[in-house]
């Protein structure tokens, strides 16, 4: 993916030193769906735009453009991006730390609420 797509609006030292960016999941999964299109497309892979999507218990979208991943719904884990079975996906960033505050959860327990105790369940 391109530095835009991966990139977050945090200060670049997060990113040098621990690396915090956009990394995506599902790839295999992305890979198998454009491999198929593309075939009954008549096309070759690297001929091929695509927005494909995993759909399951954990989801993700990705961006294809000649073949290649190009953008992605999920970031640094697999939290971000779309609701899933038992994960939040996409909110505003104030939320937990609201939820914190008001509540005097730990991170330890506001990482279980957002990735397993919500989304569809």
């Amino acid at each position: 993916m391109p530095a835009k797509a991966y990139m977050y609006g945090l200060p670049y030292d997060y990113y040098a030193q621990h690396q915090i960016r956009r990394y995506g999941f599902h790839g295999t999964s992305h890979k198998y769906l454009v491999q198929t299109a593309a075939g009954m497309l008549g096309k070759s892979v690297q001929q091929t735009n695509a927005i494909t999507c995993h759909l399951g218990n954990g989801s993700s979208i990705a961006a294809v453009q000649n073949g290649v991943s190009v953008d992605t719904s999920m970031g640094l884990t697999p939290l971000e991006g779309l609701v899933m079975g038992t994960r939040s996906g996409d909110m505003d960033p104030a939320v937990p730390l609201h939820l914190m505050s008001s509540l005097g959860l730990s991170a330890k327990e506001m990482d279980a609420i957002l990735n397993k105790k919500s989304g569809l369940l």
